[in-house]
Parts: structure tokens; C-alpha cells; sequence
């Protein structure tokens, strides 16, 4: 069947309905050529035919445009503009200046258009709005809001809620570099909008950036480590007793990662923060933002064994520091003079103190924390510390029970030889002890240390 027989435009059979010759009208010839080259980027021929339907959808936007085109021009310009066009409307001159505004509104859908540098596809159910190709056996789809939204923050290009496009144009739920490529290039970049539009596109930008910031809210915690800058050292000292300055140094030290759960920084506030305030895992998971208390368990693990590994022997031990400095730095004179008579003799401090800790639910456990004399369940640690109150080692901790005095503890660590202290110390060294380290005071002696 002959081209002639069908519609130009949308294709439908003549029969017995009455057809139209566009060059017989040149302004509505005009009209529908500027429509034309908008979807299909291509002229329509002269002598083409349309059917009645096309022929009187596109005379009555025509005559509404060409009203809307007047009164716009009246309100909004001088006399004379509208005594030019009354003598001269067989022209062309004035008539193709206002068929030019009427096709913009026309396709916004609005009287009166502003512009701005944002490209606005057009909008078919047969061709897509990005390549401007007949859908035909191709895949098409709506637009979705994520993708209308990031093509409007991120390229400049608003798809009205009604587009449709080929589904070769989207790449992991937005649209590739070549369909942004071609829809700039098919269309322009500084469109004239409607205020209707111009409306709808800033409800858009509102929405995204409503949902954006109720995102970004959701994200915050409450308490936030790796945001240093909120917090002061007065806050890191209430929240994990050390300055900022401190807490900064010890998170530099560790050997960790950075996963998707938590940071470095997060773990060991999260594990100074336990310590220090004595909060149970719920009331942390729930001010870290963490999702289950188990989390909060392999977060605080994690961030111990680091500090264990990478900050503990630099900082605490005998290994960490030498006898010789201890003598030069970390002795008074005084005591010095009082215990070892001036001799060059390393002075300790020993003795046991006590970390409280909550009731353990393990019957065992439970008997062999719990201590007489405090009547509350505890751990005991044995510090060694100079006489300047530099503290060399913490050794333990050990159980509370009855079995655990200060001088069975003792005694343990000299047979044992915990952190090497045997080899550590020299003859003639002095150990400063209490009372309740009596009954070592003989293996002290076995070893040639005077206490």
C-alpha cells in the first residue's frame, strides 16, 4: 500500500475518511514541521497528507496557541508591537516569532514559559525520549523517580514523569553516559518551561533532598567517634577517660581495619567507652548505631585483641622499657638514698589492687571471683610500679577467691617467671611491699632481691 493511501503522521488509513494537505495551510504546516523535527530530528515533505483526526487536533492547538501568543504579547509589550502586527499579519515575520513561543507552550503545556539550562525531553508513548527511535519490538519502560532525580541533580536533564525510553539506555538503575550523551545532543540545552513544570521540578528537587536528609539522619549515631570535631576533651575524657589527643595516638598504634560494620576509631571508643562507663552491649549497640548486641561482642573483641597485640607491649611490660632507664628516669632520689644507699639499684613498687566486675552467671566462676574481704565479685591484678609512679608492668589478673592472696600471687610470678621478670631484674635490686607480701619475702631473698 502506497504512502499516499496513510496518514503522515500517525500512520492511519485513509478509506473512505477525508484527507488534508499541509500545503495548503502554511501555518499550520509550520506548526507541525517544528513538532516534527523535535521527535523524529527530520522535516516533513510539503505535499504530504494527514487524516481529518491529525488535521483537527493540530488546528485547535494551533488556534489556542495562536490566542495564548496574543495575549501574551499584548500584556507584556507596547502598542505599537501590536499595531506592527495588526498591519502586517500577511506577513510572516511576527506570526513565525509567536508559533515559535506557541510550540514551546504547547509542549510544556503552559501560557507562559521561563528559561533555564536544563534540557526537557518531550514526551511519546511511540518514540523514547532519549534516542527519539519507534519503540517497534524494543523493550520500552517508564521512568522511574530515582532515575528522573539523578538525571536532574547530576546532568541538567528533567524527564517528566510521563517519558518512556528504551531499556538499553540504563546502566545499574540509571541511565548510561551515552544516553545522557544523546539526550543533549537531540535536544537543547537551555529549554523554555512552564510554571507548572517549573513547579513540578522543584517538588522533585524538594522530595530528593527530603529523602536524602532523612537518609543521612538515619545514618547518624549517636555517639560518633570519626567525627573529632564534635567533641571536646572534656567529652572524650567523660566518655573513655583519655584527651582526644590520647585517644587519636592509641588508634594510630593498632594494625586494624576499616570494615562496613566499623571503623577503628569506633571499635576502641566502643571498647574505652564499655570500660569506662561500665554500659552493657544493648545500651552501646544502641548508641553506636550497631545492629545486635553480638555485634557490639565482636567489635569490642576485635579492638582488645588489636590493642593487645600493637599498643600494650609498647606502652606496658617489662619488655617495654629497660632497668637502666627506670634507674635514670623513673627513681627518686630520695628513695634512692633511703633503700639502696645510693647505689645504682632498681626500686619497685608491688602490689595488688582490685578492678570490680559484674556477677558472672557461671556457678564456678562466680565462687572464684568473689571476694571475702570486699564481699562483691572482683579481679586482682599485680602492679609493679617505680617510684615516680610510672607504672613498668600489670601482671594478671588473677581470681579473688581465698587461694589468691598477695603472696600466693607472688610467689606464682617468681616461679613462673611472668614477662621474664628473673631476667629482668639484677641482684641487689629492692622490692617495696606491704604486709600481705610476707610470706615471699624468702623467695625474694633466694634471688638476692632485698624487699
Amino acid at each position: 500500500m502506497s504512502f499516499q493511501e496513510r496518514c503522515y503522521l500517525c500512520n492511519a488509513l485513509f478509506k473512505n475518511r477525508r484527507s488534508y494537505t499541509l500545503i495548503e495551510s502554511q501555518s499550520l504546516f509550520d506548526n507541525i514541521n517544528l513538532l516534527y523535527e523535535l521527535l523524529h530530528s527530520q522535516s516533513i515533505k510539503r505535499d504530504c497528507q494527514i487524516c481529518n483526526v491529525c488535521y483537527q487536533k493540530h488546528s485547535k492547538r494551533l488556534k489556542l496557541s495562536d490566542q495564548r501568543s496574543l495575549y501574551s504579547a499584548r500584556s507584556s509589550n507596547v502598542e505599537s508591537m501590536t499595531m506592527d502586527f495588526q498591519a502586517n499579519k500577511t506577513t510572516h515575520t511576527v506570526e513565525k516569532i509567536f508559533h515559535n513561543k506557541a510550540v514551546t507552550c504547547t509542549l510544556l503545556g503552559a501560557a507562559e514559559t521561563i528559561q533555564v539550562p536544563v534540557c526537557v525531553p518531550p514526551i511519546s508513548h511511540k518514540y523514547c525520549s532519549i534516542c527519539l527511535k519507534t519503540f517497534g519490538r524494543a523493550s520500552a519502560m517508564n521512568i522511574t523517580d530515582n532515575i528522573r532525580f539523578d538525571a536532574l541533580l547530576n546532568n541538567m536533564v528533567y524527564f517528566r514523569p510521563e517519558c518512556r525510553f528504551c531499556t538499553t539506555h540504563i546502566e545499574e538503575e540509571k541511565l548510561s553516559s551515552n544516553a545522557i550523551r544523546l539526550v543533549k545532543t537531540n535536544h537543547v540545552k537551555v529549554a523554555g518551561i512552564s510554571a507548572d513544570t517549573f513547579k513540578s521540578m522543584l517538588n522533585d528537587i524538594w522530595s530528593e533532598w527530603k529523602r536524602c536528609n532523612t537518609a543521612f539522619q538515619a545514618k547518624l549515631v549517636a555517639i560518633d567517634f570519626n567525627q573529632s570535631l564534635r567533641y571536646t576533651d572534656h567529652d572524650y575524657w567523660t566518655l573513655v577517660g583519655i584527651t582526644k589527643e590520647n585517644f587519636n595516638g592509641n588508634c594510630n598504634h593498632l594494625g586494624m581495619r576499616n570494615t562496613s560494620n566499623r571503623s577503628i576509631h569506633m571499635a576502641v571508643g566502643c571498647l574505652l567507652t564499655k570500660l569506662r562507663l561500665g554500659l552493657s552491649n544493648n545500651v552501646l549497640a544502641t548508641l553506636f548505631s550497631f545492629s545486635s548486641k553480638r555485634v557490639v561482642g565482636k567489635v569490642i573483641e576485635s579492638a582488645r585483641k588489636s590493642l593487645v597485640k600493637n599498643f600494650v607491649p609498647k606502652y606496658l611490660g617489662f619488655e617495654h622499657i629497660t632497668r637502666d632507664k627506670i634507674i635514670q628516669d623513673h627513681t627518686r632520689p630520695l628513695a634512692k638514698y633511703l633503700l639502696t644507699g645510693g647505689k645504682d639499684s632498681a626500686v619497685l613498687i608491688l602490689d595488688s589492687t582490685y578492678i570490680y566486675c559484674q556477677k558472672s552467671a557461671c556457678n564456678l566462676l562466680q565462687r572464684r571471683l568473689f571476694s571475702m574481704h570486699k564481699s562483691r565479685p572482683l579481679i586482682k591484678p599485680m602492679m609493679c610500679v617505680a617510684t615516680v609512679g610510672y607504672i613498668c608492668s600489670a601482671i594478671g589478673p588473677y581470681f579473688a577467691d581465698w587461694c589468691n592472696n598477695d603472696a600466693n600471687i607472688m610467689n606464682h610470678i617468681l616461679h613462673a617467671n611472668e614477662e621474664e621478670i628473673l631476667n629482668w631484674f639484677k641482684p641487689d635490686d629492692t622490692f617495696v611491699v606491704d604486709r600481705g607480701l610476707k610470706k615471699s619475702t624468702q623467695q625474694l631473698k633466694r634471688i638476692a632481691i632485698d624487699s
